[in-house]
Formats: C-alpha cells, structure tokens, sequence
C-alpha cells in the first residue's frame, strides 16, 4: 500500500527553523557570555613546564660551557624529555629516555651534558631524580711536571678575577674570567684553548679579584697552596701537600712565571692535574701552567 504524502513541500529561500541553533550566528555570543565565569576557572595560569624549565637549562649549559650555537638543540632534547616524564612512567619511561639520549648522541651532542639536561628536565616534570654519585679515586702521584703553558690574549690584569674548573672526568677545563666576562674551555687531551664561548657575561661567582690561597682534590688528600718565602708578602710559589706533607714546592720561576704573579689556581677532582694562572715570563702576556701527576 503506497504511503500517503503529507502537505506538499513549499519553496522557500530559507529551510523551516531547525531543532539546533547553537551554531547560530546570534546564539554563540549568547553561550559564550554564559560560559565564560566557568571557563575562565579552567584555564591555565602558569606557563607549560618545558617553558618554565628553558632558564634553568640555559643556566646548565652557561656553567657546562656548552657553545650559545648549540643551546637551541639541547632546548629541543630538554622539551621533548619533558613530555617523557609527564607521558610514560616505570621501564617504559627508562626505555625511553635511553632512546631519546642516544638519538641526540648520533647527532653528535655530548651525553655527559644530556643526561644532566635530562635531570633538569625531571625536576621541571616534577619527578624526583636521585643524584647521580659519581665514583672518583684519587690518584697516588709523587710529584707534578709542567707538561702545556699558554696565554690567553684576551686577559691582561684582570686575570687576577679568573678561575678554573675541572669537569668530572678531568679532560676538559673551564676557564672563567669574572672581569673581563669570558668563558673558554682548554681540552686536556688535545692542550689546546678554545675560543670565547661568550663575551656578555656579567656576573659570576668569582673571588672579587683576590687570590685562590688553596684548592684540594675530591676528598682532599692534595693540596696546593699559594705561599710566600717566609719574608715577602708577595705570592711567589706554590707548595704541594699529600695526605698533611709537603709533596712539592714550586716557585714562580719554576712554572715559567714573573715574579710575585702567581694568581689562581685550581686541582683537578682526582689530584691528577694543577692549573696555575700567572703573567708568563716568555712572552709577558697573562696565561695558564698545567702540571701532571706522575
């Protein structure tokens, strides 16, 4: 049996009024205007961590000494661990990890600086890392040797200001000039000074331009001492102590040095190497001796 039509459809410009207008034209301002007090709550006020975590990444890298033209990949590597730590937990979050840090190595980065990145980037998630103890015995050495001396054409007296610090596995030094704002990294194996990473700092946690009297390896059974003659007011060596005896006494003729311009000093963790800053007698210009532990 055919069924029977209703009333004829009728032409209108327009379709008959539908049974959902919230897509109207003049019903969103209406819906918004309802909704916005309770929206509003809900809307984040704080920034997303991986931005929160750029200065304390930067900060990283500005102590590491990492070069400023690499900051923007390991800025990438920290933002992508933290979507990690707040997307995976447990093996699968270590696997991970592990995952990430190996693509950045094939990239040519350095995995000592990413696995600290990744620590940053933790704490920014929120995820409690346990430090990392890092294992170092001290060496048994006798006696030190001059085996590299350098200047550094960009210090003249402020070298005074200047410091050096060792990394943890002692082939690389970072050297920081407080007055005349300039980081450079020497590398051991190589003995070679790398160029100014920058030259815009202006602040650092220096000596306020007086001498570094004494610096000791990690547990401190070296240590090295600038000293006098026992007359003179004026720094004209170092001496060497191991486990409370004197090892060494080294004058500033001994390490290549003018009289009386024995400045900063600095040990590596291990008591392997000492780094000594002066104004060297060859060549009259501010520079660095570095002795070896034999």
């Amino acid at each position: 049996m055919t069924r029977k039509r209703g009333v004829a459809r009728k032409s209108f410009a327009r379709r008959r009024a539908r049974r959902v207008k919230k897509y109207d034209h003049n019903v969103i301002p209406k819906r918004f205007k309802i909704y916005l007090p309770r929206m509003s709550d809900l809307l984040e006020e704080e920034l997303p961590p991986c931005v929160l975590c750029e200065e304390p990444t930067m900060a990283l890298l500005l102590s590491l000494g990492v070069p400023t033209d690499e900051w923007q990949y390991y800025l990438g590597f920290m933002k992508r661990m933290v979507e990690l730590y707040l997307t995976f937990t447990s093996e699968t979050l270590q696997k991970e990890k592990d995952s990430l840090i190996a693509e950045y190595v094939l990239r040519g980065k350095d995995k000592d600086v990413l696995e600290q990145v990744q620590e940053v980037a933790a704490g920014c998630a929120g995820v409690y890392v346990p430090p990392v103890v890092i294992e170092l015995e001290e060496g048994d050495f006798s006696s030190y040797n001059i085996i590299a001396s350098f200047d550094d054409a960009d210090s003249f007296a402020g070298m005074r200001s200047q410091d050096g610090i060792f990394n943890g596995n002692e082939e690389k030094i970072t050297i920081i000039d407080t007055e005349n704002m300039i980081v450079k990294t020497y590398d051991i194996p190589s003995l070679t000074l790398g160029a100014a990473l920058f030259n815009d700092i202006t602040e650092f946690d220096g000596d306020g331009g007086n001498p570094h009297y004494h610096k000791k390896s990690i547990y401190g059974t070296y240590l090295v001492l600038s000293a006098t003659d026992g007359v003179s007011t004026e720094i004209d060596r170092i001496r060497i102590f191991k486990n409370g005896a004197q090892l060494q006494t080294l004058t500033y003729a001994d390490l290549g040095l003018d009289d009386n311009s024995i400045y900063n000093m600095a040990i590596s963790p291990t008591g392997k190497y000492i780094i000594v800053s002066g104004r060297r007698t060859a060549s009259g210009n501010m520079g660095w001796v570095l002795l070896e532990g034999s």
